[in-house]
C-alpha cells in the first residue's frame, strides 16, 4: 500500500533501497516519510584523441547493478556541443552509457564483468558536475560486392566477425553493390 501512496504523491521517487520501517500504533495514523533526495550529473562527451565535443551523443544513467531496470533520471536540455545533464537520479551507484546516432564514427565500450575498467560510474545521490565521457573513433570498412564476372551485387549481406560489441556487425550492399560498416 505504501508503494501506491508514494507513486501517487512522490512520482519522482526512484528507490526505497534506503527506506526504514515506519511504526504506527493507533488511529488516526500520521506518519512523516522522508524519501532520499536524488542527485544529478552534468558534463560533456568528447573525442578522446582531440578533446573536441561529440555532437549527437545521448548520455543515459543506469543503476550500476541493475542495467535491466532501464534509464533513470530526467534529461535536461543543454546548449553546449556534446553537453549532457540528467537530474533526479536515485541515491545509488549509477553507470553512464552513451547512445550514439546512427552512422557515428565513435565507439563506446560497454562494461563486461571481466573488464578491468567499469565504465563511467557516479554516485546518483550527489550532484556531479563536469563529468567527461571520452569516446574513441572507430574504423570503417567499405567496398563493393561483385560476382565472379565483376558485376556489382545489390542487396548482398556482409557480416563482420570478431568486431567490438559496439560496432555494427553487418551491412547490406546498395544498388551499386557498395557497402559501408
Amino acid at each position: 500500500g505504501l508503494s501506491r501512496f508514494v507513486d501517487t504523491y512522490y512520482p519522482d521517487a526512484h528507490t526505497f533501497a534506503q527506506a526504514e520501517v515506519v511504526e504506527i500504533s493507533s488511529w488516526p495514523i500520521t506518519a512523516d516519510i522522508d524519501l532520499p533526495e536524488g542527485g544529478s550529473v552534468t558534463g560533456q562527451v568528447v573525442d578522446l584523441d582531440t578533446g573536441d565535443p561529440v555532437e549527437g551523443a545521448r548520455v543515459i544513467a543506469l543503476v550500476a547493478d541493475a542495467h535491466a531496470a532501464g534509464p533513470l533520471g530526467a534529461q535536461q536540455a543543454v546548449d553546449a556541443p556534446g553537453g549532457f545533464a540528467i537530474t533526479g537520479l536515485p541515491p545509488v551507484q549509477m553507470k553512464l552509457r552513451v547512445r550514439l546516432p546512427p552512422g557515428s564514427p565513435y565507439l563506446f565500450r560497454v562494461h563486461s564483468p571481466g573488464a578491468a575498467t567499469p565504465g563511467v560510474l557516479i554516485d546518483g545521490g550527489r550532484d556531479t558536475d563536469g563529468t567527461v565521457v571520452g569516446l574513441h573513433r572507430g574504423a570503417e570498412i567499405r567496398d563493393t560486392v561483385r560476382d565472379r564476372s565483376g558485376d556489382p551485387v545489390p542487396g548482398a549481406s556482409v557480416k563482420v566477425i570478431g568486431c567490438h560489441l559496439s560496432c555494427p556487425l553487418w551491412a547490406t550492399s546498395d544498388e551499386t553493390g557498395a557497402y559501408r560498416i
